[in-house]
């Protein structure tokens, strides 16, 4: 049997580099651009409730959200119901970005089936779900 740890951190390495440089110009490094994603989709937010979503710590979490304050892409609320949980929204620069960001994560997306036919990019995509389905079930039993 081949061993796919290897692959998948040789591609996991390029994306980082490739989404990094693709970001460079709004501040974004590839640390960051799936929350900014998780909040834009799901406004309102906390940040207990992406670490679940991203399975990463609170800490990381954390991390990535002040460097998008900084940058002015997110705004932290309070939520009016309950003083401690902060609720995270995109602010209108944040918003302004994002139809670019689309643009770049579609162009790497395009590019890492480069050469694939229609048929093979579904199944790679679908091999792909499987092998994440099963290593989040392999996270469960530890």
């Amino acid at each position: 049997m081949k061993h796919f740890g290897r692959i998948f951190s040789r591609i996991l390495i390029n994306q980082k580099k490739i989404l990094s440089n693709s970001f460079k110009e709004y501040g974004i490094g590839s640390g960051q651009y799936a929350f900014y994603l998780t909040i834009r989709g799901n406004e309102g937010i906390n940040q207990k409730e992406i670490s679940k979503i991203l399975n990463v710590n609170k800490g990381t979490t954390n991390k990535a959200i002040k460097k998008l304050e900084d940058l002015g892409y997110v705004d932290t609320l309070i939520d009016e119901n309950d003083k401690r949980n902060h609720r995270l929204y995109l602010t209108e620069e944040g918003k302004k970005i994002l139809p670019e960001i689309r643009i770049k994560l579609r162009m790497y997306s395009e590019g890492i089936v480069e050469g694939f036919t229609e048929e093979e990019t579904e199944l790679f995509f679908s091999f792909l779900e499987r092998a994440y389905g099963n290593s989040l079930n392999m996270l469960e039993k530890i």
